[in-house]
């Protein structure tokens, strides 16, 4: 899920939906479970908090491999400050690209917080086994930034790299070294887990791992 740039004149800050400098990103996770047919489970999340103008929706985009309707994809997306569900609507619907909009019930004011769950399947986009990988590109400076990736119980994860990179037109203008990717284990099943603190807008974190199915 990308966070969108909100496209808006300088002068109508205080009346239009801000842009992705007039936020803080408090936190951004991606938890993508992985089953034995190759589809992605998904849990994406957002809090931020406005920093002036204020927010009356946001833009998201979702992707899959396999083309997809919209419904086969199951989105649900919930406020996490009323719980309430919130309904999408879509602005572009691609066989295997959607561009949605999520409009809030109410207006984001400077200085409020806000946030909000995503849930929805990727049919057929990740290999469980073999190689394979998955990129997320942050539009926001961010405080708290998680991938973690789950794959099924007979999977063995060989090795992994992560990296992060800030290009223009093709160009790398950076490559940091620190901070990787780990592999942990949960409820029998071994994942992969990015913990990524202060990330930074306009690079690309990337994870890619090599697996195989353990023998019986």
């Amino acid at each position: 899920m990308d966070i969108s740039d909100n496209s808006i004149d300088g002068q109508k800050k205080e009346n239009e939906s801000v842009s992705v400098d007039d936020l803080i990103l408090e936190h951004w996770s991606s938890i993508i479970e992985i089953d034995d047919e190759n589809n992605g489970h998904v849990i994406q999340t957002l809090k931020a908090r406005v920093k002036y103008g204020r927010v009356r929706e946001k833009l998201i985009s979702l992707f899959s491999d396999k083309p997809t309707g919209l419904e086969d994809m199951g989105l649900m997306i919930n406020d996490l400050n009323t719980g309430e569900e919130l309904t999408p609507e879509v602005i572009i619907d691609d066989p295997k690209y959607k561009w949605i909009k999520i409009p809030f019930k109410y207006p984001i004011e400077k200085d409020e917080e806000f946030g909000f769950e995503a849930r929805y399947l990727q049919p057929k986009t990740y290999r469980a086994i073999g190689e394979d990988y998955y990129s997320y590109t942050s539009r926001h400076d961010s405080k708290d930034i998680l991938i973690k990736i789950k794959f099924p119980s007979e999977v063995r994860i060989k090795d992994i790299d992560g990296s992060n990179i800030k290009t223009s037109g093709g160009i790398i203008l950076d490559l940091p070294k620190d901070n990787r990717p780990v592999i942990t284990t949960e409820e029998g099943k071994a994942c992969i887990v990015w913990a990524i603190k202060y990330g930074k807008i306009g690079y690309t974190y990337t994870v890619r791992w090599r697996t195989e199915k353990i023998d019986e």
